[in-house]
């Protein structure tokens, strides 16, 4: 993993993790439909990839982030970015 995408990975959970709100993080693209979900009921983050059917959650945002593609963590980076700019 480059210096690049790691400094995406740890700025996403440093952001995510202080706005746990229970909304939703959407990634709406060209080949990307999927969502990024904390449930506060259970402690637990949820990445939903509905172009794949593929599901992956984990009680530390980061396990589930490093499971992703580097494609998925940057447009996840841009969503943060946009909707949780300081």
């Amino acid at each position: 993993m480059s210096h690049a995408l790691q400094g995406e990975i740890n700025y996403i959970i440093e952001i995510l993790e202080e706005h746990t709100f229970g909304d939703n993080v959407e990634l709406v693209n060209v080949g990307i439909d999927a969502r990024l979900v904390y449930v506060q009921k259970f402690k637990e983050w949820i990445f939903m990839d509905y172009k794949t059917d593929k599901f992956i959650n984990n009680c530390y945002l980061e396990d589930i982030l490093t499971k992703l593609s580097d494609e998925l963590i940057k447009e996840l980076h841009k969503v943060v970015l946009k909707e949780y700019a300081l």
